[in-house]
């Protein structure tokens, strides 16, 4: 009895470390998978909330950006209608310049022909109240008259040609330097806003990138530490595989070893006795080692095989 006791409660004590491991097992790979994809949904919708992020972010860029673009050709549009507008001013302004200076001319030639018309007519006069009117000497008087108002009206001409004409490069030079400072005003209105263009999508750009990469850090951070969880939970699963639990069992089957020993003790012991009182020979020292050995020898297949239901089975917990 002590040996069928033995071998009940080694296959007890195997079958309830195998048991009691593999449930626990069970409930660590569950929660090793829980914490993996726990970790691994949030971040996943961390990634999900800064692409949310990031999209608000180019729409606010794209948005001032234009917005820049606009405000930059509206003041580009300002100055070029104030420039022409002080085109259209200056021009006007040296047109009646010109203006008058050729009224002015026309005016005083006018006047030096009507200065020549009245003292040729006051000589003609005289000349024929003298009697020299239809000489070469009165004729003469006259033709000299004549002559220094054809020099007189020559040069009041071409001292007004002279001023027209500087006043015509005075309005082109004016036109072309309006035209040119304008031209630069905006070459460098423009020059400004490409600066401030290239800074603003400089900085955008460098923004995004950093807040995609901090994003991507805590993403890798996140399934890092679930994936630590994880192996964490894995590593004591694979040490409950060959240990602690099983103590009880290995308990148990040492127990149950003992009680065989002491069957076979006592078995070994009853054969002596009933030799000697029905006269047979006593079995040799050989045979009697003979039977304990391989008892023992049952034993330890027992026991080996105990540890490898505890190891390897129970219901599906050996899948660690």
């Amino acid at each position: 009895m002590s040996i069928i006791g033995g071998a009940i409660a080694m296959g007890a004590g195997a079958v309830m470390g195998a048991f009691g491991n593999g449930q626990r097992r069970r409930a660590m790979r569950g929660m090793a998978s829980e914490i993996r994809n726990t970790y691994n949904q949030e971040s996943d919708d961390y990634m999900s909330s800064l692409n949310g992020i990031l999209d608000s972010y180019r729409a606010d860029r794209e948005a001032n950006i234009g917005m820049y673009r606009q405000d930059m050709t509206t003041a580009q549009d300002t100055y070029r209608d104030y420039f022409n507008q002080a085109r259209t001013q200056y021009e006007a302004g040296m047109d009646k310049a010109i203006g008058t200076y050729s009224v002015g001319r026309d005016a005083s030639i006018a006047s030096l022909r009507q200065s020549i018309g009245m003292q040729t007519s006051r000589t003609s006069a005289r000349n024929a109240f003298s009697g020299i009117g239809q000489t070469s000497f009165g004729q003469g008087q006259l033709n000299q008259i004549s002559s220094q108002g054809a020099m007189q009206e020559g040069l009041i001409r071409e001292q007004y040609s002279q001023s027209l004409s500087n006043l015509e490069a005075q309005k082109a030079a004016g036109l072309s330097g309006l035209s040119a400072q304008m031209g630069a005003g905006l070459g460098g209105m423009q020059m400004q806003g490409a600066g401030v263009l290239s800074n603003m999508y400089g900085a955008y750009s460098n923004n995004i990138a950093n807040m995609n990469q901090q994003g991507l850090n805590n993403q890798y951070n996140m399934r890092q530490t679930g994936l630590q969880g994880y192996f964490g939970y894995r590593g004591q699963i694979a040490q409950l595989a060959g240990s602690q639990l099983m103590q009880g069992g290995n308990a148990l089957m040492s127990v149950g070893g003992s009680l065989m020993g002491s069957g076979i003790s006592s078995m070994a012991s009853g054969m002596g006795g009933s030799s000697a009182s029905g006269g047979s020979a006593p079995p040799s020292a050989s045979s009697q080692m003979g039977a304990p050995s391989s008892t023992m020898g049952t034993m330890q297949q027992m026991q080996n095989f105990g540890g490898y239901w505890s190891n390897y089975g129970g219901g599906g917990g050996g899948g660690g």
